[in-house]
C-alpha cells in the first residue's frame, strides 16, 4: 500500500488526488496521513495551518512529562487523534 505524500485542499479532485499514494484532499485525509505530515513524511499543500494540541501527564512528585499522551490535530472543522500513528506507524515520537 502506497501512502499519500501530500495533502491538498478539501474537495480537490486533481489527478494526484485520484492516484493512490500521491495526494489526499484534506477532507478525506485519515489519521495516518496527518501523522505523516507532522513527522515530515508528507507535505501540507492544503493551504491551511494544522493546529496541534498535546496532552501530557506529570506523575505526582514528578517534575517533567515523560512524553505526549495524546496528540490531536485540528483544521477546517476536522479533528484527527494521531497519537497511535505518530508513535507506531511513523516511528516518530514528539519531542514534548
Amino acid at each position: 500500500m502506497k501512502l499519500p505524500s501530500r495533502i491538498h485542499p478539501s474537495g480537490c479532485s486533481c489527478e494526484g488526488c485520484h492516484r493512490p499514494g500521491h495526494s489526499a484532499p484534506l477532507d478525506r485525509a485519515d489519521e495516518l496521513t496527518i501523522a505523516r505530515v507532522l513527522a515530515g513524511q508528507a507535505v501540507n499543500d492544503s493551504g491551511y495551518e494544522l493546529t496541534v494540541t498535546t496532552t501530557t501527564t506529570v506523575a505526582p512528585g514528578g517534575s517533567a512529562a515523560g512524553g505526549a499522551d495524546k496528540v490531536v490535530v485540528e483544521c477546517e472543522g476536522r479533528r484527527w487523534d494521531v497519537s497511535r500513528h505518530l508513535m507506531a506507524a511513523t516511528s516518530f515520537a514528539p519531542p514534548f
